[in-house]
């Protein structure tokens, strides 16, 4: 797969499937798929840099205790540390230190009430995952 002098794309091998090979063209800021033979184009409605985003969103999201977390924030809206280790029979380093991990991968924001800090969902959408983990789990 040789750029042309004319083609603006930059092409990178992702999977070879020994008769197909896939890569991606990155061109004009939107990604696509390409299967060379034969060449179907699939334009995602995602750039690099929001799958980037939404991927380490989803690594926060691949922990069980994370899970459980978010999980309940999303049915309660929000959620004290206290509440958190109340219901999930956490350690409350243990609560924190998961906090952490969905603030920073930016699944959570914190907010400041007195002493209290108080957890929601920087996404709404988030819940999202939530309910359509528990449709998997209702459909088994």
């Amino acid at each position: 797969m040789n750029n042309t002098s004319g083609d603006i794309s930059e092409r990178i091998p992702l999977i070879d499937l020994s008769v197909d090979i896939y890569y991606f063209s990155y061109i004009f800021k939107s990604l696509y798929i390409c299967r060379v033979n034969p060449t179907i184009v699939l334009k995602l409605p995602l750039s690099i840099p929001e799958m980037e985003h939404g991927a380490e969103m989803l690594k926060a999201l691949a922990h069980p205790m994370r899970l459980a977390i978010v999980a309940l924030i999303s049915e309660n809206k929000t959620c004290t540390v206290s509440h958190i280790q109340e219901v999930l029979g956490l350690e409350q380093a243990v609560v924190s230190q998961q906090l952490s991990v969905l603030k920073s991968r930016n699944v959570l924001v914190c907010e400041r009430e007195g002493k209290n800090s108080v957890y929601s969902l920087k996404y709404a959408c988030v819940s999202t995952i939530v309910n359509c983990l528990n449709q998997c789990k209702l459909q088994e």
